[in-house]
């Protein structure tokens, strides 16, 4: 009987993928499922996870769409009464899943539990079926989409951070794109989903450039034509608060 769900987004990790499937295969039993979401890779990752899928160890599902969606959509197509989430295939895994889900059954279920090593780098989301879907699941955003959850879990005082890094080695972020033409794209949409969530789009004291005020503005205007997320809670969210951290 599968008990935890792995859902995780793809687009274009060829690079990696095979490692960082390996790395959770090789850590998991058939009380585990893995589900993964491609949003139509074209450098042959879709051939990578096809192969896999014929094996039988991945549930494999092809749709075009923005991470929140992805990650909605797994987690749609899972079974499992427990979710994990953003195990992305741009990351290779330490052989300690099964040791931090046994931490999180004996303490945190029932919070969602974001696991990572430090501020602004990404880690992993652990929650229970039964809770993602009270506070909704993820949301049509590229950029945020895990935020957005953590927030709306720590609303209901059901949000916890522990400091742990379960990843091996870690895929290069987008923000560290080296095209001008890319990191203006990811700048602009990564300001847009913050204005939709109502986030602050820069800190105080901040040094700002002219690229980054242009990208701002386009952000304020492409906005208006997506659905609004805004919530004032999310002014003063911030997931690293002493409050929200896990004893």
């Amino acid at each position: 009987m599968v008990q935890h769900s792995i859902c995780i987004t793809c687009c274009n990790e060829i690079e990696t993928i095979r490692q960082s499937l390996d790395s959770i295969l090789n850590q998991i039993d058939n009380t585990f499922e893995i589900v993964v979401v491609d949003s139509h890779s074209d450098d042959g990752s879709l051939d990578v996870l096809s192969e896999y899928a014929k094996r039988g160890t991945i549930k494999l599902i092809v749709k075009k769409c923005n991470r929140g969606m992805g990650r909605q959509t797994a987690f749609e197509n899972s079974s499992g009464e427990f979710i994990i989430s953003h195990m992305d295939l741009d990351d290779i895994f330490k052989p300690e899943l099964k040791e931090l889900l046994g931490l999180y059954h004996a303490k945190f279920e029932d919070c969602l539990l974001y696991v990572s090593k430090r501020p602004n780098s990404a880690g992993i989301t652990i929650g229970s079926r039964e809770l993602i879907a009270r506070i909704g699941g993820w949301r049509s955003l590229q950029y945020s989409e895990d935020w957005d959850l953590w927030a709306r879990a720590a609303k209901l005082v059901k949000f916890k951070v522990l400091n742990h890094e379960l990843r091996k080695s870690v895929g290069v972020p987008d923000a560290e794109i080296q095209s001008f033409s890319q990191r203006f794209k990811y700048r602009c949409i990564k300001y847009r989903e913050h204005q939709r969530l109502g986030r602050k789009v820069f800190v105080r004291n901040e040094r700002v450039t002219l690229t980054q005020k242009l990208c701002f503005y386009l952000a304020c205007i492409t906005r208006l034509f997506y659905p609004s997320f805004r919530d004032p809670f999310n002014k003063s969210f911030n997931p690293w608060d002493e409050k929200y951290r896990a004893n």
